[in-house]
């Protein structure tokens, strides 16, 4: 939950398998009202998603380069993984035009 003049973003992160992501982040907002006391007004946007949590052993796999959280590079904690994926997508673009594995 992170708010910033009067608009917030609640995440909720939902592991391999879900079904019904959507519902999930329905109940997420509704358990956020009542532990805060709050009372979320308007919606802008909604999106849910499955989020992975692993890690692959190797970010080159057959031919194909994994970058960002398709490898598995995120934060651990918060879920959230821009840094990482800039960082994955430079070291897999380095790697095809330096030729290395």
């Amino acid at each position: 939950f992170i708010a910033n003049e009067g608009v917030a973003e609640i995440v909720c992160a939902n592991p391999s398998g879900t079904r019904n992501t959507a519902e999930r982040l329905k109940e997420a907002v509704k358990r956020f009202e009542e532990i805060l006391s709050i009372r979320v007004k308007e919606v802008d946007e909604r999106f849910s998603s499955v989020v992975s949590f692993g890690f692959l052993h190797r970010a080159k796999i057959e031919g194909r380069y994994f970058v960002g959280e398709a490898a598995g590079f995120q934060d651990q904690l918060a879920g959230f993984g821009m840094a990482y994926a800039f960082r994955s997508g430079y070291l897999a673009a380095r790697s095809i035009i330096e030729g290395l594995d």
